[in-house]
């Protein structure tokens, strides 16, 4: 396989500001000799057998991080498994989102539920809808984060407590 950033036609990196690591592969991005992508991108092109439109911001490193809003948002994930899960928690991290592994109860400002309806399966769904708690952790699927990425801010998280289908590795990421 060749490594020559001389040659390359597509660049990986989750923020735009990552570009500058590589001068070379910076270089290409910006005269237009090379694409700019994200990981995901790059999932979705493998997964598929062919490179996906680079219209959606999703497939494009982010401008800016982090996205406004992002301040004091505290995400943590249940009910994900391998590669998405690693996806999602880079995505968000790209963003400028917090993101904690065990749900702090104190800090947590959403959850990021696979099943935002498996309540007696997922402890953190429980308690994040316990009274005391369900006011300030919003419960939302993996397209809030998307969204949030694709509007370049934080969104509400009212529309996005309902189960979606929001990866299939065959169809592609949608919502």
């Amino acid at each position: 396989m060749e490594r020559d950033p001389a040659n390359a036609t597509h660049v990986v990196a989750w923020r735009a500001a990552d570009l500058a690591r590589w001068p070379e592969a910076g270089r290409r991005v910006a005269s237009g000799a090379a694409a700019a992508v994200t990981p995901l991108w790059l999932w979705q092109a493998v997964s598929q057998r062919a490179p996906p439109p680079l219209g959606d911001a999703l497939w494009r490193p982010m401008p800016i991080a982090p996205l406004p809003g992002t301040p004091g948002v505290e995400i943590t994930l249940t009910g994900f498994l391998g590669d998405f899960r690693a996806a999602l928690l880079a995505l968000a991290d790209a963003a400028g989102m917090r993101v904690t592994r065990p749900m702090n109860l104190v800090s947590c400002t959403h959850l990021l539920a696979a099943d935002v309806a498996a309540d007696a399966t997922s402890e953190k769904l429980r308690r994040a809808r316990e009274p005391a708690q369900a006011a300030r952790i919003t419960v939302v699927n993996p397209a809030w984060l998307y969204d949030c990425v694709r509007a370049g801010r934080v969104l509400p998280g009212d529309a996005y407590a309902g189960n979606v289908l929001v990866f299939a590795p065959a169809n592609g990421i949608c919502d």
